[in-house]
């Protein structure tokens, strides 16, 4: 998988919730963040709100891959049987 400049080559059906969610943070990150900290535009503010969607964008990609385990793979916890 890769994100191209142009446009967005990801086949889902092959990568998981988090492989994905971590490829478009990194997009994001080198498009727009790392510019702007760059040329200073960023505010220590702004850099911590986005360290904290950031988290929160993980959370969201963990739950989702749990789901695409469970839901799509019949990949069972280990004490789901418990």
């Amino acid at each position: 998988m890769r994100i191209e400049k142009d446009h967005l080559n990801i086949d889902d059906s092959s990568e998981g919730a988090e492989v994905i969610m971590d490829a478009c943070m990194g997009a994001i990150s080198e498009i727009l963040m790392l510019p702007a900290m760059d040329d200073n535009l960023l505010t220590e503010e702004d850099a911590n709100v986005l360290t904290l969607v950031g988290e929160v964008l993980k959370t969201i990609a963990k739950k989702a891959q749990a789901y695409e385990d469970v839901y799509e793979k019949g990949i069972l916890p280990q004490n789901s049987q418990n």
